[in-house]
């Protein structure tokens, strides 16, 4: 988690610098609507909040959203719908049942959800500002994805679905970045996101037994870095 709040720090900063030294030709703060919509796309470096051995699961990330200014416009609420891929990765290995050398494998824990945001904005200068607040996520897909690095039969892969009985429907979050735009109407945003509960439920099923991933205190961390286009 250190290192994904250092690396929001470092491009919430690069975002402050280019807003101060640019003069744009777009000034959203002054302009007479009160309700914007946008679209973006970007990447999330997803990872959990327990274990120290996990690695970041690349996964992309898209919405549509809309923002309502309030009676001051330097405030703004800010929902919508986005398609997001959470998760993580983990090496490990398990005994060879032809007694020879354990099993290296890499797991991937994919967790993709449909989230809507709900976003307290504040415009710190022309064409900066930061945002935060709660996320709640629906889970549309799930898989944990076992890659076998080297076996006695050669390198291969395998797919082991979650069972629905061990995973959380859906998950809440807290959200805290920042925003600038670039020119005209184009903007980039970084944003880090940590869960608040549980993903995985306190329930242990035999048929679970020994996954990488199950029944532990694992949360959802993620670094977001998307382009949007304010329309």
């Amino acid at each position: 988690m250190k290192n994904l709040l250092v690396s929001l720090l470092f491009l919430t900063s690069i975002t402050l610098v280019a807003a101060q030294e640019q003069s744009l030709p777009y000034d959203y703060r002054t302009t007479e609507q009160t309700t914007n919509f946008s679209v973006q796309a970007g990447i999330n470096l997803a990872n959990l909040t327990e274990g120290q051995d996990f690695q970041n699961r690349i996964g992309m990330n898209a919405a549509l959203l809309a923002s309502f200014k309030f009676s001051n416009p330097k405030f703004s609420f800010t929902t919508g719908l986005s398609y997001s891929q959470l998760g993580a990765k983990r090496n490990g290995s398990f005994p060879n049942p032809a007694d020879g050398p354990n099993i290296d494998y890499e797991a991937t824990l994919q967790l993709d959800y449909l989230v809507v945001p709900l976003l307290v904005e504040y415009e710190v200068i022309p064409n900066y500002s930061i945002f935060l607040g709660p996320q709640v996520g629906f889970l549309i897909d799930n898989s944990e994805k076992y890659e076998l690095v080297e076996d006695a039969f050669g390198t291969t892969g395998q797919n082991f679905e979650l069972e629905p009985e061990n995973i959380q429907k859906s998950y809440l979050s807290i959200t805290l970045g920042a925003k600038a735009f670039l020119y005209s109407n184009f903007f980039i945003k970084a944003q880090y996101e940590v869960g608040l509960y549980d993903i995985f439920k306190d329930e242990q099923f035999p048929q679970d037994a020994g996954r990488t991933f199950s029944f532990d205190n694992f949360r959802h961390s993620v670094l977001t870095a998307t382009l949007g286009y304010q329309l």
